[in-house]
């Protein structure tokens, strides 16, 4: 049972890394980040958002 539970954590850890390296999701991640930063004024929330919008950019013009 323990094993079945460790092994979905993997797989669920591997997906979400594959999902970080595709940048269209990266960017519409900060988007979100953005919209929701600025409905509740807070800069936390920025400037993670510019920093995955930085990722994402550069993600696009490395590959």
């Amino acid at each position: 049972m323990l094993n079945k539970i460790i092994e979905a954590i993997k797989s669920n850890v591997c997906t979400l890394t594959e999902w970080t390296k595709e940048p269209h999701i990266t960017l519409g991640v900060s988007w979100l980040l953005l919209a929701i930063g600025y409905f509740l004024s807070s800069i936390t929330l920025f400037i993670i958002a510019l920093t995955l919008g930085g990722y994402g950019v550069y993600l696009i013009s490395k590959g």
